[in-house]
């Protein structure tokens, strides 16, 4: 989430994933660059424990994985980004403070061995945002790709032909990277729908972003944190976007955040908060993770847990969700009770 130009210094997701919210790290999704993911955690060395903890106020707020199982969690106060190896619980720093001014949604590329990252600034000074990437072998970064003034990149999902394909959370657009030779295309994909605020006080519209493909079409799914609308775009066979569609959900999505696809009619969506009273009430509030069933252009909501601390993105590994346990209303403001710490991902099972 980026700079809460109205409220307090926000930040979004991945959310994006994701994020924020990443992409999705099922190898049914078509997220092709993470599609080397096991289809059993076997072995991984994640049976003994079912959440990671991560040390003082760290508010993560996206997650990622990489084949192997390795997870990775950036905070969006300080850029710091961790990871799990499997077989441990020990957050080890992948990426150091101030190499970036905020990590939000990430996505693991094991085709080119990067961890892609978008880097917001949300102190006051608001320097700016872009797209970042980071070698898996080191962590050194390789690539960086400014916004145009006034962006906030969010999540990034990454296409079969490992095309990335990012949201704009301050301008509500997506935004395309061909490759890293590429210039980023900051209007791919624009539609009035996805820029309109619905909440005045928010200044966040597409938040998290997910990949899917039937073998044949290829889609984008894209929420808006302020209304929880859920999108579908198609990418034609010109690599155009086209055909934007609201999914018409039966059941709204309060604080949508991270997004991911198991396929091209199962979505899973990380909100902040399961309810809007507890979020008039000023907290304490509890957000959930949610499938969304698409049958056509109407969606089927289900709450697979609801009682998780404001998670924010989410990494699928095997049967398994990573969840990031956010707590980014608390940062925000809007849950005016303390941080529970320790700040914690956690695993649930799907």
């Amino acid at each position: 989430m980026i700079r809460f130009r109205s409220i307090v210094p926000l930040l979004f997701t991945a959310l994006i994933a994701p994020a924020c919210g990443g992409a999705s790290n099922d190898a049914a999704s078509a997220d092709p660059a993470e599609a080397a993911v096991t289809t059993d955690t076997t072995g991984l060395g994640f049976g003994a424990s079912s959440t990671r903890t991560l040390p003082g106020t760290y508010f993560p707020e996206s997650i990622n994985s990489a084949p192997d199982g390795t997870l990775f969690t950036g905070n969006p106060t300080t850029g710091e980004i961790v990871k799990f190896a499997p077989y441990s619980s020990q957050a080890v720093t992948f990426v150091p403070p101030g190499i970036t001014k905020g990590s939000f949604g990430m996505a693991v590329d094991a085709v080119r061995r990067f961890l892609w990252v978008c880097d917001v600034d949300t102190t006051p000074a608001a320097t700016g945002s872009s797209l970042k990437a980071f070698r898996l072998a080191d962590g050194g970064l390789a690539h960086s790709y400014p916004l145009p003034t006034g962006g906030g990149c969010a999540d990034i999902a990454i296409g079969r032909d490992l095309t990335l394909y990012v949201t704009d959370t301050y301008l509500g657009t997506i935004m395309r990277l061909r490759s890293p030779d590429a210039q980023l295309e900051a209007s791919w994909c624009t539609d009035p729908r996805f820029s309109t605020h619905t909440d005045p006080k928010d200044p966040l519209v597409l938040n998290g972003i997910a990949y899917a493909s039937d073998g044949f079409r290829e889609y984008l799914f894209s929420n808006k944190r302020d209304s929880g609308e859920i999108f579908r775009v198609r990418i034609d066979v010109q690599g155009q976007c086209t055909d934007a569609t609201k999914i018409a959900l039966d059941a709204p999505l309060v604080f949508s955040d991270g997004i991911r696809a198991l396929d091209k009619d199962t979505l899973l969506v990380a909100v902040n908060a399961s309810s809007a009273a507890a979020v008039a009430a000023g907290g304490p509030i509890l957000g959930s993770l949610l499938r969304a069933t698409l049958h056509g252009d109407a969606g089927h909501v289900e709450v697979i847990d609801d009682q998780l601390d404001q998670p924010t993105s989410l990494a699928i590994v095997g049967r398994d969700a990573w969840v990031s346990e956010g707590q980014i209303l608390r940062l925000t403001g809007v849950d005016l009770t303390p941080p529970t710490l320790p700040f914690k991902i956690r695993r649930i099972h799907l």
